[in-house]
């Protein structure tokens, strides 16, 4: 499967099934456009770092043409977390 890395920080444009997105510190979410992501889909998330509040991926939500990654709490640093998107339709 074929992913994309981002060195962005924040949200991001990864038209990929799976790749990598950074949450800015402070954050505890990020948003990537993706056009592969419809309502029906499935995402997961995992953190790619250790962070000393966000602990966790909580939610890995998709919607039509994005996917919303929230973690347990504001990172106190950027937080790099990959995800994999599996399509429903």
């Amino acid at each position: 499967m074929a992913s994309t890395i981002t060195g962005s920080v924040g949200g991001v444009t990864i038209n990929m099934a799976s790749g990598r997105a950074i949450i800015a510190g402070g954050a505890s979410s990020v948003v990537v456009t993706n056009s592969k992501a419809t309502v029906n889909a499935k995402c997961s998330a995992n953190l790619r770092a250790l962070d000393a509040t966000a602990l966790y991926a909580r939610a890995c939500v998709t919607a039509a043409g994005s996917l919303t990654i929230t973690v347990s709490a504001a990172a106190t640093a950027n937080l790099p977390v990959d995800f994999v998107l599996i399509n429903a339709d």
